[in-house]
């Protein structure tokens, strides 16, 4: 996975821990996605772990990053559906993203 900066919108996350907020932890687009997956989290990201599995939970990757707006690139990956996991400051998101040719 090679992440690069990008610039995206700053906001604030709940007081609470509870994840049935109304935005989620990080928004991922584009949804469908071919060759990059852009991750804007919705505070500045400090060793945030991002993993990815695939659609029978088997771990594919994996990486930690420091930036509120990420670039991954998922060019190398098959067709299909794939689950990112995203932790940070103790709160866990976890996002469908389908991966198109």
């Amino acid at each position: 996975m090679v992440a690069k900066k990008c610039i995206g919108p700053i906001y604030k996350l709940s007081e609470s821990n509870d994840l049935s907020f109304t935005e989620p932890l990080v928004r991922v687009s584009p949804n469908p996605a071919v060759d990059f997956l852009h991750l804007d989290f919705r505070v500045k990201a400090q060793n945030v772990s991002v993993l990815l599995y695939d659609i029978l939970g088997t771990k594919i990757r994996s990486e930690v990053i420091s930036e509120r707006c990420m670039q991954l690139d998922i060019s190398d990956l098959n067709p299909g559906l794939y689950f990112l996991e995203m932790r940070l400051a103790g709160k866990r998101s976890i996002q469908k993203m389908v991966k198109q040719q």
